[in-house]
């Protein structure tokens, strides 16, 4: 193994650590290991720019719920109604997995997600869906203190409501918003791909 696999596979063993220290169960841990080989692979092949996130493991509602997931992410709360959400985002797998080349929506910052949305295709990105965006703020819930997330992967209800991840008095909400309505707060996630 070369030096950056070294670091990259001392990064997944740290993500690893931290979601058995929360308890997650073992069953999904074993999925994650199952894909590590291939991860590393993936993410050695593409040029990840120094501000982005080498990888970050992904649980899909179908696995454990959305109400399950806010209560594991620190301070957090929300009352989207998990049946309304539908992902728009494409070929995400059914069991844990990982998402790689993440940019945190810095680069779309103040950007409305409607053309968030064509930005991040025009470079061949995909957009985080709601379930991506709380797997980056479980691990980096610092982040919202430079961005709030827009998940345009994910629809609410109509095409037009967008879940979104803020903090609001210190502690981590999720809200909707629409394609349209923007703020220099708010950016639209993405990443290279999914493994």
């Amino acid at each position: 193994m070369n030096e950056n696999n070294d670091i990259l596979s001392e990064l997944f063993e740290k993500y690893m650590g931290y979601l058995d220290l929360c308890s997650f169960p073992q069953e999904i841990l074993d999925v994650f290991r199952g894909k590590k080989m291939e991860l590393l692979s993936k993410v050695s092949e593409v040029k990840i720019p120094r501000k982005f996130l080498e990888f970050v493991p992904i649980i899909p509602f179908k696995i454990i719920n959305l109400r399950d997931q806010i209560k594991k992410v620190r301070g957090s709360s929300g009352s989207l109604i998990e049946e309304n959400l539908f992902d728009i985002a494409e070929n995400l797998p059914d069991e844990p997995y990982f998402i790689y080349g993440v940019e945190i929506g810095m680069y779309t910052k103040g950007t409305p997600p409607q053309i968030a949305e064509l930005l991040i295709e025009r470079v061949k990105r995909s957009p985080l869906t709601l379930a991506e965006g709380m797997g980056v703020i479980f691990y980096y819930p610092e982040i919202l203190r430079n961005c709030y997330l827009d998940c345009i992967g994910t629809r609410y209800e109509k095409r037009n409501k967008i879940p979104h991840i803020l903090l609001r008095e210190g502690k981590i909400r999720l809200g909707l918003g629409g394609e349209k309505l923007f703020s220099s707060q708010w950016g639209s996630p993405s990443c290279f791909g999914r493994v």
